[in-house]
């Protein structure tokens, strides 16, 4: 009985908040990379998408230290959001270069239907292989038993 104690206390304890800011920094953070890689090399790298899932998905589990649903559901929606991010990124620095442009202009010149609008026309039917298999490590790797 007092083994059982005191695993319980040193069990690590879950927090979706932890989860969640481990998925926001994850998304922004892959996002960036995506984007800088993307820029210097002048070439859209759309595997790095997996990386994006990597990076959120062991973020939410290192910080969530959960393994239920809603920890997976973090991890597939920043997964997915850090893409979509890692794409408006690239859009900006692209502006940014061809307008001579900073990126904060750029930003601040882009309504939200704009970026909608470049979204749509800039993603390759390709990009929906990546994005599935970032929200799919997003989903297996936030979840698992450490």
């Amino acid at each position: 009985m007092e083994n059982e104690a005191l695993y319980q206390n040193s069990a690590p304890r879950e927090s979706l908040v932890k989860a969640i800011i481990g998925g926001f920094i994850g998304s922004i953070v892959g996002a960036l990379v995506w984007a800088g890689v993307a820029l210097i090399f002048d070439v859209k790298v759309g595997w790095l998408a997996l990386g994006i899932g990597l990076l959120v998905g062991t973020l939410v589990n290192i910080l969530g230290k959960g393994v239920s649903l809603p920890y997976r559901i973090v991890g597939v929606v920043f997964s997915l959001l850090g893409c979509a991010l890692g794409n408006i990124f690239i859009i900006v620095g692209v502006f940014s270069k061809q307008f001579d442009m900073s990126y904060m202009e750029v930003i601040k010149n882009l309504s939200f239907d704009d970026t909608l609008y470049l979204l749509k026309e800039t993603f390759d039917k390709i990009d929906v292989l990546f994005y599935a298999f970032a929200a799919y490590e997003g989903f297996v790797i936030s979840g698992k038993r450490r």
